[in-house]
């Protein structure tokens, strides 16, 4: 990455699903591997996560991501729907697609994850 970190934006219903993603990854996920440095990742991620919850409104729906948490963020948003696909034997390649784009920097709306949610068929 050329900079040392990516600048989100995104609507709050898709900040929510990518926060969401982050608890689990942080809470469930990172306990599962027995690392030495998860106890630190997840308090780096749980942090973000809470900046990012507190900042989100007044910098106008927008939040930055540093380059070092992006893997996280990364596994954290396709660990979340390999979980709803396996739970609940549904596609949602489209919504996976989304929400990595988003991490990529492509501002994203709620009309854009209603879309990808009828293109997996969710509704």
């Amino acid at each position: 990455m050329k900079n040392n970190y990516i600048e989100i934006s995104c609507s709050t219903v898709v900040k929510n699903i990518l926060c969401e993603a982050l608890r689990h990854y942080a809470f469930i996920e990172l306990a599962k591997l027995n690392y030495p440095s998860n106890a630190e990742i997840k308090s780096l991620l749980l942090n973000k996560i809470k900046m990012i919850e507190d900042e989100f409104v007044l910098k106008g729906r927008k939040f930055i991501i540093e380059s070092d948490l992006y893997e996280h963020f990364q596994t954290a948003i396709n660990m979340h729907y390999d979980r709803i696909q396996f739970e609940l034997n549904a596609r949602v390649d489209e919504q996976r697609k989304l929400l990595l784009k988003t991490i990529n920097g492509q501002q994203t709306q709620d009309a854009e994850l209603d879309f990808a949610m009828h293109k997996d068929n969710i509704f």
